[in-house]
């Protein structure tokens, strides 16, 4: 089983035909498997399946350990975020706020993210509620900075702006 992100090294691909590309990235050309490990062997290198997919698939030289090395670093930066919602009504009272915001920063400061949505008001002036539902999400935002970073734009869906946060030990652009 080849998980996301794991390559098959040397004897462990199973084609009997790849397209090898050198450890520069210059294209080599066709070979047999047998033929591709052995010149990837004699130039000091594991011959690592890049591209299982193609027909044939393609395979490139490596110096030996660089495809763990490379495949626990993708690992690592694509290892999902465990997120948690906090949610502001409009109008929110000030104990609830500080609870939820003293709740945030405390996820933050475990390694997870938080998901601000603060809630625009539907009666009255829409252009005054979304103004004032912003100015709150600037308030969390700023409350949560100590531990924690906004990650991407403030974006709107449905009668909500929304904006992430992520923890500073993982801030992500």
């Amino acid at each position: 089983m080849w998980g996301r992100g794991l390559k098959r090294v040397n004897e462990a691909i199973t084609a009997p035909c790849v397209v090898l590309v050198g450890a520069d990235g210059a294209l080599i050309g066709r070979y047999a498997l047998g033929d591709a490990v052995k010149k990837a062997r004699e130039a000091g290198c594991d011959l690592v399946e890049v591209q299982p997919t193609a027909n044939p698939p393609v395979c490139r030289m490596m110096p030996p350990g660089r495809a763990e090395k490379r495949a626990e670093a993708q690992a690592g930066a694509n290892a999902p975020v465990e997120a948690r919602v906090l949610r502001f009504p409009p109008g929110v009272a000030d104990t609830d706020f500080r609870l939820k915001v003293r709740h945030g920063k405390a996820f933050l400061a475990e390694g997870g993210a938080v998901e601000v949505c603060v809630g625009i008001g539907v009666r009255g002036d829409r252009a005054a509620a979304r103004d004032e539902a912003k100015r709150m999400v600037e308030r969390v935002v700023a409350e949560l900075s100590p531990e924690g970073v906004p990650s991407g734009s403030l974006r709107r869906e449905h009668d909500e702006l929304m904006i992430l946060v992520l923890p500073r030990a993982q801030e992500r652009s």
